[in-house]
């Protein structure tokens, strides 16, 4: 998000508490490496994070909904890259 050096690893859509068994928990479009600030404001303001596709809703797909970087809104994709948001998306 801020462009530091991330050191902890975020799941947009939560793994809920003790882990999860659901594969895709752990596929790239639901992942986002992230610096312990970043990722500190996303688990204390949740409202915000939710409107920046930084946290997914529990019937989201992480390939499904745009993520707002420090490059604008882009789609992650499972093969750990991503693609700009167009506007009419």
């Amino acid at each position: 998000m801020c462009g530091k050096r991330g050191t902890q690893v975020h799941h947009r859509h939560p793994r809920q508490m003790g882990g999860s068994t659901t594969k895709w928990v752990n596929q790239p479009a639901n992942l986002m490496l992230l610096c312990n600030a970043c990722h500190r404001r996303i688990e204390s303001e949740r409202a915000w994070a939710y409107g920046r596709g930084l946290l997914l809703a529990h019937n989201q797909r992480a390939l499904d909904v745009a993520v707002l970087t420090r490059h604008g809104w882009r789609y992650l994709d499972n093969d750990g890259g991503m693609r700009e948001a167009t506007p009419d998306e």
